[in-house]
């Protein structure tokens, strides 16, 4: 049986992709080319799209396991710990030795808090069909992929679609075997340039339109702080973030996503699980870091977004 081997509940949520861990570095306003600045803050926490969302959902409540490569470091040691230590099951995080784990060091300046991501993640690190083991996903209402190992998210995809399960799509780069995956993909948010690098359009009305086409129930596109713009086929509707002093965006996507994820295993109405999904990327950008500012279930609940019918020639 799935299940969490800490309190024996069976797994009801599945995120397969990236964990990194992640340096970030406060700044009064971005350096411009050649010039030497001071930093006022400094701090190292877990990243990458899955690992973050699987921390998200065990902060809500939900046992959830997370499906990632890391390297056999020091690195990758508290990349899995710090997952441990949110109750996260990680008996799927798979170890390489000779691999170094992936990092990040994410600039935020304090003018906008608009970071600036520096990455570097080892080919090798990529997730493969064999490496994923059926059982893991046996059970699980609702998987989380992010879209970059597109032949194991395919893999994993097709598991959980079989036995009844919802994908959830990070929509962030997918590439040139992308039809296989949306075809499996039941919500797909993308972000504002998605539709460029994917598609090669500009307009996220059209870019959602694509995604629709490829048969998926609910396609939306975040704007950061301005929204998010989604489509269930009911016709294009916006919905506004909650205005809050952000100091850092890093991770509000993931969170998005988990949001979208949890709301989804809950059975939300489409308009509730979009405003749940907003209002949690917010608020998780008052602090520094993905994780640090993720919101409790009782903040997201005290705050409301509104949501606008627009029309499809309406301009974004």
């Amino acid at each position: 049986m799935n299940t969490d081997p800490a309190n024996r509940r069976p797994i009801q949520a599945v995120t397969l992709g990236y964990a990194s861990i992640d340096h970030f570095i406060r700044v009064e306003k971005f350096p411009r080319l050649g010039q030497k600045i001071p930093f006022h803050g400094y701090s190292v926490m877990g990243g990458g799209q899955a690992a973050t969302a699987a921390v998200a959902l065990a902060r809500w409540g939900l046992s959830v396991r997370c499906i990632g490569r890391v390297g056999g470091d020091e690195t990758g040691d508290r990349a899995i710990q710090w997952l441990q230590d949110e109750h996260v099951v990680t008996d799927s995080m798979i170890k390489t030795p000779g691999l170094t784990s992936q990092t990040a060091y994410i600039i935020v300046p304090d003018d906008c808090g608009e970071r600036t991501v520096i990455w570097n993640r080892q080919p090798g690190l990529n997730l493969r069909p064999a490496d994923l083991r059926k059982e893991w996903f046996d059970g699980v209402s609702v998987l989380f992929l992010d879209g970059h190992e597109i032949d194991a998210a395919v893999t994993a995809a097709r598991w959980v679609k079989q036995q009844g399960g919802k994908v959830v799509l990070d929509a962030e780069h997918i590439g040139v075997e992308r039809d296989s995956l949306l075809a499996h993909t039941d919500i797909a948010f993308g972000s504002e340039d998605f539709g460029m690098r994917e598609f090669g359009v500009s307009d996220p009305i059209e870019t959602i339109g694509i995604l629709r086409g490829y048969g998926i129930p609910l396609a939306g596109v975040t704007l950061g702080a301005r929204g998010s713009l989604a489509d269930w086929g009911e016709g294009i509707r916006r919905f506004s973030a909650v205005p809050v002093r952000a100091i850092d965006t890093t991770g509000a996507g993931d969170i998005y996503h988990a949001a979208l994820t949890y709301g989804i295993l809950h059975g939300m109405p489409w308009e509730h699980l979009i405003s749940f999904a907003s209002i949690a990327a917010s608020l998780s950008c008052r602090a520094l870091g993905g994780r640090a500012a993720i919101p409790s279930l009782e903040e997201i609940t005290e705050h409301t977004v509104s949501e606008d019918r627009l029309e499809k020639t309406n301009e974004c």
